[in-house]
């Protein structure tokens, strides 16, 4: 009887180690690699004379009461995204020791200042229009012209006009500039 269960455990090993041999899966694997790239905003400042030439760094020299620079200066998005633009002017006056004047009254003029594409509120002027990527404002201006009246004071002086543009994304940030927020602190 041994030698019986002897061999119908043999028999019954064999078929397990024979069935488990048939047994078979489909397997399958695959990896995604995803790339996700933020958009981002940036501006250049384009100044140029009346020949279409870029503004010296140097500046102008020999200006007289009366005549006037010309300045076009125009905003170009180099960034990836569209964007909205502002930009603020400051203006001072160095006497010929290189001091400061107290000027109450500004000897000049902004010539060909596009009122119907920027808007000036509080220190800024704005674009109207969001600027697409590689595209460029129309002129924010022209020239600067200097007032006949400038007086004696202004003999050897030299005028410093900073501008500074900045600015943000389009996307999902307002129906208008003026809406737009996210604007850097100055």
């Amino acid at each position: 009887m041994k030698k019986k269960l002897f061999a119908l455990s043999l028999v019954a090993i064999c078929v397990a180690i024979v069935a488990a041999g048939t047994l078979a899966y489909f397997t399958g694997e695959t990896t995604a690699h995803n790339v996700i790239t933020t958009g981002g905003v940036k501006v250049e400042l384009i100044e140029k004379t009346d020949g279409g030439k870029p503004f010296p760094e140097e500046g102008v020299t020999g200006v007289m009461p009366g005549q006037s620079v010309g300045k076009e200066v125009t905003v170009k998005n180099v960034g990836p995204s569209e964007a909205w633009v502002r930009l603020s002017l400051q203006v001072e006056f160095l006497d010929a020791e290189g001091s400061i004047m107290d000027v109450s009254d500004m000897p000049f003029i902004l010539e060909g200042v596009n009122p119907e594409k920027w808007e000036g509120q509080g220190m800024y002027i704005y674009y109207k229009e969001p600027l697409a990527e590689g595209e460029s404002t129309e002129p924010f201006m022209e020239s600067v012209k200097f007032t006949e009246e400038m007086g004696n004071e202004f003999q050897n002086t030299t005028m410093n006009m900073d501008i500074q543009v900045q600015a943000v994304q389009t996307a999902n940030n307002g129906e208008t500039v003026f809406e737009a927020q996210g604007w850097p602190e100055t």
